[in-house]
């Protein structure tokens, strides 16, 4: 009877160190998929600003240099304001027209390729 009693406890103590031992791997599992995750995210972040900061310098650039040739400088951002202003129309129609469902799938099958 004893020793049946020893080998219950051996169990449960072998049992409780196999969870905590999965309850560990699950939270390093974790922290990887978040690292990789968010150095992903620091990335494409730092290309978009500085992605932005040349689309902004280069449409001032533009319309200065737009000004100049037409004569005035409001009359050259005037010009590149109305054609951003377009594509900006055109852009908003379109996303309506489709579905921004392509796009999360996209993201969603990229982060799990990105996981695995």
């Amino acid at each position: 009877m004893e020793q049946l009693k020893k080998q219950g406890e051996e169990t449960l103590l072998g049992l409780k160190t196999y969870t905590e031992d999965l309850a560990q791997y699950a939270k390093l599992e974790a922290i990887e998929k978040t690292s990789v995750i968010s150095s992903d995210i620091i990335g494409i972040g730092f290309i978009a600003v500085l992605m932005t900061l040349v689309f902004l310098l280069g449409t001032v650039g533009l319309s200065l240099y737009l000004g100049e040739i037409l004569g005035a400088s409001y009359m050259g951002f005037l010009v590149i304001s109305g054609v951003l202003l377009a594509i900006s129309i055109f852009f908003m129609l379109v996303i309506r027209l489709w579905s921004l469902t392509p796009v999360t799938n996209m993201i969603v099958k990229y982060l799990f390729k990105k996981l695995n």
